[in-house]
């Protein structure tokens, strides 16, 4: 399983990215929201965005990772469900409102994960700090909790050897 968090060039609301995740009906397997107050998507959509409304930080609001699983890997519901809340909670945004997605239109099963930088207790944004780092250590806890294939780490010696894509020697 690998990790890889998405950046925005410029901030858009959190309906842009949900729309997207959940545009095209035949790539979704599966999509849910967590810590949100309706069974409704659309009142889900409307509460993450009067949220975001009432921060007063001017920059990009929404964080997005994906959650990629070697080829011919796939998880459950409640295996995604698991996943995504001991990312979330490695991250420091276990209590935030988040929108995920599965998407199977690729070789690859992946989870995308929308989420609500802005804490619903403080109203203040939060941005994680070293995410890439945190979120790959629990790619590889992850792997062992639900016996997937180890992927390859950031760190690993391989990484510096091989390049990732190809097997070739890199140039390091």
């Amino acid at each position: 399983m690998i990790a890889e968090v998405l950046t925005r060039k410029k901030s858009r609301p959190f309906k842009g990215l949900a729309d997207y995740l959940n545009g095209k009906p035949g790539r979704v397997e599966n999509t849910f929201f967590m810590n949100c107050s309706f069974d409704d998507p659309q009142l889900n959509l409307k509460e993450m965005k009067a949220l975001q409304t009432v921060a007063k930080a001017t920059g990009d609001k929404t964080y997005h990772f994906v959650l990629s699983l070697r080829e011919g890997e796939k998880l459950n519901t409640d295996e995604i469900k698991n996943a995504v809340t001991i990312q979330l909670k490695a991250i420091g945004l276990e209590n935030h409102q988040a929108l995920v997605t599965a998407h199977n239109d690729t070789a690859n099963f992946h989870i995308h994960v929308g989420v609500n930088k802005v804490c619903p207790k403080t109203k203040r944004t939060i941005s994680p700090y070293k995410d890439y780092e945190k979120l790959d250590k629990t790619c590889a806890d992850l792997e062992k909790l639900f016996g997937l294939e180890q992927d390859n780490r950031v760190g690993q010696e391989t990484n510096k050897v091989k390049r990732l894509y190809d097997g070739r020697q890199s140039f390091q």
